[in-house]
């Protein structure tokens, strides 16, 4: 693996996976906040910082497709980052998982 993904804490018994993943969108949230910082403001770079977003949601959907394997396996899964995202009653806007600016 890369050296970034020693960046993980490996004491957390993070799967493999889930560790390359969220470093993966950490990754690509650090790009994206590059771009956006950026004084040239253009078209482009708008549709740019778009599929950004989408890479992330898209790992982010990766993600909640591992928890549900490892719950089908028998394992724990992960905690759901958003637990109150499907209570249309809760006012909860929980933060973005991993820290990401988005």
């Amino acid at each position: 693996m890369s050296e970034k993904s020693n960046e993980v804490d490996q004491t957390a018994d993070v799967p493999p996976l889930v560790a390359e993943s969220k470093r993966m969108r950490k990754d690509l949230d650090r790009v994206l906040q590059e771009i956006k910082g950026s004084p040239r403001q253009c078209r482009e770079r708008s549709l740019a910082v778009t599929k950004l977003q989408e890479a992330i949601m898209w790992l982010g959907m990766d993600l909640k497709a591992q928890s549900e394997e490892d719950k089908q396996n028998g394992g724990d899964g992960q905690p759901a980052p958003y637990p109150q995202s499907y209570n249309p009653d809760s006012p909860a806007i929980e933060p973005t998982a991993d820290g990401l600016k988005l």
